[in-house]
C-alpha cells in the first residue's frame, strides 16, 4: 500500500497448496459427477433442495409410526425378491468367503 509502513508479503509459498487445494476439488468432483448424474431427481437438483429446506423449516411434524422390533422380525418381514435384499446366512457365506480368500 503507498504509504504504509508494512513491508510487502511474500505469497509465493501459498501458491502451490492452493494450487494442489484447487485440483483435489476437481478430482472429488469429477468423481462424484457420475453418482449426481445418476441419481437426480425428476424435478431437478435446485427444487429438490428447495423443498427439502423447506421441508426442515416446516413446523409440522411428520408422523412415522416406531415400530419396537428385532431385526430377525424385520428380515423375516422383508421381501426376498427385492433388489438388494440379503439373508443373514448370505452374509455369512460372503463374510467366510472374503476371510478364506484374504487368508491364502
Amino acid at each position: 500500500m503507498l504509504g504504509s509502513d508494512t513491508p510487502a508479503r511474500d505469497n509465493r509459498g501459498v501458491t502451490g497448496p492452493f494450487i494442489f487445494v484447487v485440483l483435489c476439488l476437481a478430482v472429488a468432483f469429477a468423481a462424484v459427477l457420475p453418482l449426481l448424474v445418476q441419481r437426480r431427481p425428476e424435478e431437478g437438483w435446485l427444487r429438490w433442495i428447495r423443498d427439502s429446506f423447506r421441508s426442515l423449516r416446516s413446523p409440522e411434524e411428520v408422523d412415522v409410526p416406531v415400530r419396537d422390533t428385532s431385526l430377525a422380525q424385520l428380515l423375516r418381514e422383508g421381501d426376498p425378491e427385492a433388489l438388494g435384499y440379503t439373508t443373514p446366512s448370505e452374509l455369512r457365506e460372503n463374510l467366510h468367503t472374503t476371510r478364506s480368500a484374504i487368508r491364502r
